[in-house]
């Protein structure tokens, strides 16, 4: 997990229809763009209680698991609410689980979920990644680590998969963690299920540990 920082909220006008918006954004965000969320202050959060409110689409139980994993073990706190002005996180569906990197401007983050496969763990780690934790299979000394097989990825979810660069983020001198919450699993938006990520040293228990985490690890812990 890549802990960006928590720095910077503001609040803005949310209409019902934008609470039940399906709609799911464009993930093609360039290194450029990626680069940006890392350095922009304006992408930041300076609070440990978010509110958050829940599509009705969605079942809302799954989503209270997800807090739960991650304020267990943190001092972040979730809480429900209808009232427009609070809003911080929109749980809506979509075909994928998909979030931006970071606080989006001043309207309410959203996080798109499958309604049809709703996993606490990938909640959780979607919920975070709002939080500007990045995905670890992207840490700048992941090639140390895995192959990442970009021929594989189904090509509108490569930006999912950028490495960042040493210059922009910190890891705190913490170890790659093929355990963490925030790891892909080795198939995980891959074309007709092929594998997209192998480890380095071609170990297929660390494969098969990729992605499988349904808690944060202990490194996980440490950064939040």
């Amino acid at each position: 997990m890549i802990l960006i920082v928590i720095f910077h909220l503001f609040f803005n006008f949310i209409t019902a229809s934008q609470l039940n918006n399906p709609m799911q954004p464009n993930v093609s965000l360039n290194y450029r763009e990626k680069r940006s969320v890392m350095r922009d202050k304006s992408y930041l959060w300076d609070r440990t209680t978010f509110y958050y409110f829940v599509s009705f689409h969605l079942e809302q139980r799954p989503i209270e698991v997800a807090h739960i994993i991650i304020g267990k073990y943190t001092c972040l706190k979730f809480k429900k609410t209808k009232k427009r002005s609070e809003v911080n996180f929109i749980y809506q569906p979509g075909p994928s689980y998909l979030t931006y990197l970071g606080k989006q401007g001043g309207d309410p983050h959203k996080i798109y979920i499958p309604k049809e496969s709703m996993v606490p763990a990938k909640i959780a780690r979607e919920t975070l990644r709002a939080l500007g934790f990045d995905y670890e299979h992207n840490r700048p000394d992941r090639d140390n680590y895995l192959i990442i097989l970009k021929n594989n990825i189904i090509q509108k979810y490569l930006p999912l998969y950028a490495k960042l660069s040493s210059a922009i983020v910190n890891t705190f001198g913490l170890g790659y963690d093929y355990r963490s919450l925030m790891h892909f699993s080795s198939k995980e938006l891959c074309l007709n299920r092929a594998q997209c990520i192998k480890s380095k040293n071609e170990d297929w228990l660390v494969e098969q540990a990729m992605g499988k985490a349904k808690d944060l690890s202990f490194i996980d812990a440490k950064l939040v």
